[in-house]
């Protein structure tokens, strides 16, 4: 059992200068800055203290005067994270992404995954047919 369990503030000292106010934490950076996140994706600083949102979402937001939807999501038409063009970012549903992933259909060519979101909507139209026909027999 360890000595302290069940007891309360086991230390001594520095309780009143342990957190000064108006104190910055030595990795503070402002509301506008940059970082690329674990997924390789960048993202900028909107609020204090710890806001922050993907790049290519605001810049989509931006360039089409409205927010994603929820059920919606960004994409790189030439899979570049890089490529913040507005022509390059492309609105698909969750859906048509993970059909587009399942079949290999986002492309380096912008133009070319734009087909495959049509691709995808005929192969999720396919299945709801073969769905309602197993339904009916």
């Amino acid at each position: 059992m360890p000595f302290n369990k069940g007891k309360k503030k086991t230390w001594l000292g520095g309780e009143a200068t342990q957190f000064s106010k108006g104190h910055k934490p030595h990795n503070y950076v402002p509301v506008g800055s940059e970082r690329v996140n674990g997924d390789d994706y960048v993202d900028i600083k909107i609020a204090d203290p710890n806001k922050w949102r993907g790049k290519h979402i605001l810049v989509w937001e931006k360039y089409n005067s409205r927010s994603v939807p929820k059920s919606n999501v960004i994409i790189f038409g030439d899979g570049n994270r890089r490529n913040f063009d507005p022509d390059n970012l492309i609105l698909v549903s969750r859906s048509q992404l993970a059909i587009m992933n399942k079949n290999g259909l986002i492309q380096k060519d912008a133009e070319l995954t734009r087909t495959g979101i049509i691709m995808a909507d005929i192969l999720k139209k396919i299945g709801e047919r073969k769905r309602s026909k197993i339904k009916r027999n």
